[in-house]
């Protein structure tokens, strides 16, 4: 079984504790520098992850907020119309 796999066995949580407990020998060997390499490469999955989670996020945002605007035009065309039916009967009615 190779580093890679006792890693991820062990989990980011489990590697970290171990590393700073110089589970893995000392800041200087090899073994802790691919440690360190391996922790950095699951930082940036996770922060790959997090940022197409935040871009889903925007996404459904924009959607919702060109409905918003949809929403909004059609309530001011409404109350235009309500407003000239309302000017029409008032001068279209006997005095």
């Amino acid at each position: 079984m190779s580093l890679t796999d006792d890693l991820e066995k062990l989990g980011v949580s489990e590697v970290r504790k171990r590393l700073s407990e110089e589970g893995f020998g000392y800041p200087d060997s090899p073994t802790y520098s691919s440690v360190q390499e391996w922790l950095r490469g699951k930082e940036l999955d996770r922060g790959d992850s997090r940022v197409a989670e935040l871009n889903s996020i925007i996404a459904e945002h924009a959607r919702w907020a060109k409905w918003s605007a949809i929403t909004a035009v059609v309530a001011a065309i409404i109350a235009a119309i309500a407003a000239i039916t309302t000017m029409i009967t008032a001068t279209n009615s006997p005095k």
